[in-house]
């Protein structure tokens, strides 16, 4: 008979049940609170997370429950409260340049580069790294800070001291005047007002712009002097071809220097003219070259075709050839700009070197330039040119529209005081004409 053995009976569970009397009675759970009233959360104290805690009701105090999230936008708080300070700090500083634009003893270009110190802490450029909503209320805020700055004071030029006010008798606003009464109430001298009668009658695409050449400078002789000289070319029967140049815009003479077997004609000018202007965006520049070429072929040589070649923004306007002004003011490419000057010369170079403005040209110089295979010459392509042509591609930077509000109405201005100039890869172009020099040498010999 087998005798089987049992496996030992483990003990717990022969571990005997404890009686009802020893067993402790559990703890209830005890409450979390997830959520402390404002005062005990600032206290640091406990709270009993009901309607009314009991600290606020034992204190007589109610009871407010904020939004936890408020913590989590401490810091973003906290940078808001920054920003603020130093906005009204540089609202100050701007307070007192302005101030002093009228009064002040230093010179033009120390206040222009305050100005500029300061507006550049405010420009929403700086603000780049926050997000997106942030950027759209801090530009709002800086908004005021440079939008509404004139600086025309600082850029004024000091050698054109001669104003041409239009001085007209007492007469009734009713009053009907003829042609050759109205021009004389004006009272300019009687060769002006003889040019201006002139002016009235003569087709459009003859009316020279009405220039004053008692005052000289630099950039009227750069204008002038060419022009005169090209004009007595002309008459000592030179062909307008050798002085137009090819119909294409030349502009070797922008990226090089003159050589002695170079032309004369409207092109090279125009292009030595912006290559001794540096801090100027290149594609500015180009676009300059551009109508300087087209205006200068029709003051040399007025007629209804020259005229029309003439980008729309740098034909002249009636205030132009009605009221003599700097030679100066009839180079800039816009029309409200050209008639602010006649009345108020500043400086738009300096301003453009300083703040700077753009024609939005993002296809780089390859597409702007063409390299003609068989000369190796450098032109700007019909493309670019179509490009500038539309005033509506041209804008501005806040800084160059504090110097002449007279833009802020008409053009885009662009969130920042200034502008950085275009990155150009200029020595791909030259490598490009190069090697079409290059291959043009090599078949000739």
């Amino acid at each position: 008979m087998e005798t089987r053995v049992q496996p030992p009976i483990s003990k717990t569970l022969l571990a005997p049940k404890p009686s009802s009397a020893s067993t402790t009675p559990s703890r209830p759970a005890r409450k979390r609170i997830s959520h402390a009233c404002d005062r005990c959360r600032h206290l640091r104290a406990k709270c009993s997370g009901d309607d009314e805690c009991a600290r606020c009701a034992r204190d007589g105090l109610t009871c407010y429950y904020g939004d936890r999230d408020r913590e989590k936008n401490k810091k973003a708080l906290a940078q808001a409260l920054n920003r603020i300070k130093t906005l009204e700090k540089d609202k100050e500083e701007l307070v007192d340049i302005v101030r002093s634009l009228a009064t002040t003893s230093k010179a033009s270009w120390q206040v222009r580069d305050c100005a500029i110190n300061v507006l550049t802490k405010n420009s929403p450029d700086g603000l780049h790294q926050q997000q997106q909503s942030s950027q759209v209320l801090q530009t709002k805020q800086t908004i005021p800070s440079w939008c509404h700055l004139d600086l025309r004071q600082n850029f004024r030029l000091r050698y054109a001291e001669r104003d041409y006010p239009v001085r007209t008798p007492d007469l009734s606003p009713y009053s009907h005047l003829s042609l050759s009464d109205a021009v004389p109430c004006a009272r300019y001298f009687l060769d002006v007002q003889a040019q201006q009668m002139d002016n009235f009658r003569l087709p459009e695409h003859y009316v020279q712009p009405l220039l004053s050449y008692e005052e000289e400078s630099p950039m009227a002789t750069a204008y002038t002097s060419f022009r005169d000289s090209a004009r007595q070319r002309l008459l000592s029967g030179e062909s307008q071809e050798s002085i137009f140049g090819t119909e294409k815009v030349e502009v070797d003479l922008f990226f090089r220097a003159r050589g002695v077997n170079d032309p004369h004609t409207a092109s090279t000018w125009a292009s030595e003219y912006f290559r001794a202007l540096h801090d100027i965006d290149t594609f500015v520049c180009l676009a300059g070259i551009f109508n300087f070429d087209r205006f200068m072929r029709w003051t040399i040589a007025p007629s209804a075709e020259t005229y029309a070649n003439i980008p729309p923004g740098q034909r002249p306007t009636p205030c132009q050839r009605l009221v003599p002004h700097h030679p100066a003011s009839d180079l800039p490419v816009l029309p409200e700009l050209r008639d602010g000057l006649i009345y108020d010369l500043r400086d738009y170079i300096l301003a453009s070197q300083s703040f700077g403005t753009t024609v939005n040209w993002h296809k780089g110089l390859e597409a702007a330039i063409d390299i003609n295979p068989n000369t190796g010459k450098m032109t700007l392509s019909a493309t670019f040119m179509e490009h500038v042509w539309d005033l509506e591609n041209w804008s501005f930077s806040g800084g160059f529209a504090a110097v002449f509000p007279e833009l802020r109405r008409r053009y885009r201005i662009l969130p920042g005081v200034s502008l950085p100039v275009s990155v150009v890869k200029v020595d791909d172009l030259l490598h490009r004409r190069d090697a079409v020099v290059w291959n043009l040498q090599r078949q000739k010999n």
